[in-house]
């Protein structure tokens, strides 16, 4: 039986024949634009004359049918010689007996199979899962991203601090202040004696970064003239004066911090006598976030 099937790409309408449909699942290539697809979805109904037409001949090499391209037939009847050897009969009676023959099984021609993976990936609802995969990926890589840069986001964009803390809470995350010890000096630092036992440090602490910075922690040593150690102590930002967590940009804090030594706490001692009379020479400060 002879169907009529019009190309999706540019609707040329051709005849078909339904056995030779069956062997290629329905799949066919347009004789004009070489288009592949589903003759089935796209059968017109009615008879057309002067339309064009597809035959299909058995691939050598693979021994599969295979449409071929399809071939003007004019309006009158063609001469033998013009008909050509690919073209079929416009009268489905004079069409050789052979292609009424439908073989029992045929692989699936490789054309085919490249023809619905394009037609899969080209759907548009494959295309839009796809789109909606790729924002859900950016999505979860940009949530990541801010997860790790947190901190600098909130020192940097104060505003986004509530965000940031409402994307942490579930995550068991905290925004803290942002730390860079390397952008934190210590200057004018002075040291002296106010009891014989007793000694008073004073210095400045200076942002010298683009950003409010948290204030670190201090550690304290008392050496003696030889630069050895006598006391080291461990001071937190409240102890010399600090009244905030942060320090802001390119800003100053002055601190100050009292130390009472006695010579019975320290390695060496001989005897009680020695108590206040340690020989404090020099000290070092080093900054540092515990």
């Amino acid at each position: 039986m002879s169907l009529i099937t019009r190309c999706p790409a540019c609707t040329t309408m051709f005849r078909v024949v339904a056995d030779q449909l069956k062997v290629a699942q329905g799949w066919v290539r347009c004789g004009q634009c070489g288009k592949v697809f589903d003759a089935s979805l796209h059968l017109v109904p009615g008879e057309a004359g002067g339309q064009e037409e597809v035959a299909l001949a058995p691939d050598a090499e693979r021994g599969l049918e295979q449409p071929l391209l399809a071939q003007e037939i004019p309006s009158a009847p063609p001469e033998p010689a013009d008909a050509g050897p690919a073209a079929f009969p416009a009268n489905e009676a004079e069409a050789p007996s052979a292609l009424a023959e439908t073989p029992e099984a045929a692989p699936e021609a490789a054309f085919v199979r490249d023809a619905r993976r394009s037609e899969f990936w080209a759907s548009p609802r494959v295309r839009a899962l796809l789109g909606l995969a790729s924002l859900l990926l950016l999505a979860a890589l940009m949530l990541q991203w801010m997860v790790r840069q947190k901190d600098v986001l909130a020192a940097q964009e104060p505003r986004l601090a509530p965000l940031l803390q409402a994307l942490c809470r579930p995550l068991g995350c905290q925004v803290r202040p942002l730390r860079r010890i390397e952008s934190l000096v210590i200057e004018n630092a002075s040291f002296r004696k106010t009891a014989p036992d007793a000694y008073r440090l004073v210095f400045v602490f200076r942002n010298t970064g683009d950003v409010a910075l948290e204030i670190p922690a201090l550690e304290v040593t008392l050496t003696d003239s030889q630069d050895q150690a006598l006391v080291r102590r461990v001071v937190m930002p409240a102890q010399f004066g600090a009244t905030a967590s942060t320090l802001g940009a390119h800003s100053e804090l002055a601190g100050a911090l009292s130390l009472k030594v006695a010579g019975d706490g320290v390695q060496g001692a001989s005897s009680p006598a020695q108590a206040g009379l340690l020989p404090v020479a020099g000290y070092r400060i080093l900054a540092f976030y515990p």
